[in-house]
């Protein structure tokens, strides 16, 4: 069995550390030490022995290359990381930059695949290589997980749809609807409008659960609260019109309140605001979903609905990792993260009207 090199940490030693450097220390086989630190099945070994290689190893920081372990464990010890073949966003990067770690953490390499080159929605999210897992982020269409259902592989969908055969792990779009409403209406706002969806960054293909989810989201959320909801106004076939929007709430529903869809919404909110002559905060507040990079950065900065996106990273990985070990309990299921709530300027005491 070849070697594989790793400088040690925690020791003082500056040389490259093999197997052979293990088994000396540890004071057995080369044969054994392979056999332990690459977990073979039905190889019978003492405690006492087991516990020391590992312990050895462990202090120098020794682990074996993942081609090494593919071949004696019949495990490939890759994971696929399906990606669209085009710039993602703020969060689905941060959900990766989560998961990557977990991941690594419990001997899986990762690799990106991106699925659709051509620019156009896949067709499926099946890896093009062997793997032991697969994740990806903002799954819009249960159908194209069939493939994965169907051969067994196991997979984890962060913030998107999950198909039987997998794990899903999701924002709590309800929690975060409520937490807006609740903020605004602790305010004194009565009157307040959602501006659904407008379209930006959106192609026809990418039809994120969230916006259905938040609309009904809204619809209850104002219900609970004992506030009545306004019309809403905006879909993916005819992406919402802010100028429209802004006249109509305010002039005929007397609004005092927006929420946001997104970013990129609550942006043109505060800008069309500022053209119609209305002042945020003192006249409108303007709070919205995915406290992203531009949120800060806004005048007013804007008080966001911040999606928990290194959770859902985090999560992911672990469940992943229990799919792969065998613990199909988790098939099917979905779970929720709850997002949380920034206070910025853009949201202040409803105005005397």
């Amino acid at each position: 069995m070849k070697k594989s090199c790793s400088r040690s940490r925690k020791s003082n030693s500056s040389k490259c550390i093999g197997i052979k450097y293990i088994a000396e220390e540890a004071g057995c086989s080369i044969s054994t030490v392979s056999r332990i630190i690459n977990n073979y099945p039905d190889f019978n070994v003492s405690r006492e022995v087991r516990e020391k290689v590992l312990a050895v190893a462990m202090k120098h920081n020794y682990s074996p290359h993942p081609i090494f372990k593919a071949i004696s464990s019949k495990k490939t010890w890759m994971v696929s990381l399906l990606d669209y073949n085009r710039l993602s966003g703020e969060m689905v990067s941060v959900m990766r930059k989560s998961i990557v770690p977990v991941l690594q953490k419990n001997g899986y390499q990762v690799g990106c695949n991106f699925i659709d080159s051509k620019g156009e929605s896949p067709d499926s999210y099946f890896p093009d290589w062997k793997v032991d897992g697969v994740a990806f982020a903002d799954a819009d269409d249960v159908a194209k997980l069939a493939q994965l259902d169907e051969a067994g592989l196991p997979y984890v969908s962060m913030n998107g749809v999950c198909g039987s055969g997998g794990v899903g792990v999701i924002t709590d779009e309800h929690e975060g609807m409520r937490l807006a409403i609740d903020h605004l209406s602790s305010l004194g706002h009565r009157n307040i409008a959602y501006a659904v969806h407008d379209g930006f960054l959106f192609s026809p293909f990418s039809l994120h659960m969230s916006i259905e989810i938040r609309k009904e989201g809204y619809l209850n959320g104002m219900s609970e609260a004992g506030l009545n909801p306004m019309p809403l106004q905006g879909d993916i076939a005819t992406p919402l019109d802010i100028h429209d929007f802004l006249e109509k709430v305010i002039k005929e529903h007397k609004a005092t309140a927006l929420i946001g869809y997104n970013v990129f919404t609550g942006m043109e909110l505060l800008l069309e605001s500022w053209r119609l002559g209305y002042s945020v905060p003192d006249r409108l507040s303007v709070i919205c979903f995915d406290d992203l990079y531009p949120s800060a950065l806004a005048i007013p900065p804007l008080t966001c609905i911040k999606n928990p996106a290194s959770d859902i990273g985090v999560k992911s990985g672990e469940f992943l990792v229990r799919l792969i070990d065998g613990d199909d309990s988790l098939r099917g299921k979905c779970f929720s993260v709850k997002p949380e709530l920034t206070v910025r300027e853009s949201t202040a005491t409803a105005p005397c009207m």
